[in-house]
């Protein structure tokens, strides 16, 4: 009878998966200290192994899932956050999922990576504080009307004017 030959595919596709690739540790945890070659690993041993191997990737893609759905959510309450400073809703979910649709230049909202939901919601925290600092300023004409310049440049998204206005308010205020 012939004995069936063991590959180690699993093993070597779930390592890759994992943040701290040591073979030797794996194996060596897998056996008690045993050996940390996996030639000299049971059938069981190995099968406990990548069955450990796999909850540690899958709570590593659960990690990551939280990451997103958090920085999800922190992005739709600046944004909301935003519009009210504008004097807008700020409670319409589809409005503002095409607003960071449209600031990401994704086509949906749960495609938008981690590291642009965390600059997105830092870029709209800060236009809202910039607003709402803008709107308690009162030293007269030209800077209510440069105020009102800079909210229809954010409202129209040109943020390129936006940030000129923002630093001429300042420079007039200071």
């Amino acid at each position: 009878m012939a004995t069936k030959k063991r590959t180690y595919g699993n093993f070597y596709r779930l390592l890759a998966l994992l943040p701290s690739g040591e073979k030797e540790e794996w194996i060596a945890r897998a056996t008690g200290g045993r050996t940390t070659s996996l030639r000299e690993m049971t059938t069981i041993e190995y099968g406990e192994m990548t069955r450990a191997m796999r909850a540690a990737v899958d709570a590593r893609k659960n990690e990551a899932l939280n990451k997103l759905d958090l920085a999800r959510k922190r992005l739709i309450a600046a944004i909301g956050g935003y519009l009210e400073a504008l004097g807008r809703s700020g409670d319409d979910l589809p409005k503002i999922k095409a607003i960071a649709r449209r600031a990401s230049g994704k086509e949906e909202f749960n495609k938008i990576p981690l590291d642009r939901l965390n600059s997105l919601y830092n870029a709209f925290k800060n236009r809202k504080t910039d607003l709402l600092t803008v709107k308690e300023v009162d030293l007269g004409c030209p800077v209510k009307e440069l105020q009102v310049m800079l909210e229809e440049a954010v409202a129209e998204e040109d943020y390129e004017l936006a940030q000129k206005l923002h630093e001429r308010i300042k420079e007039i205020t200071e």
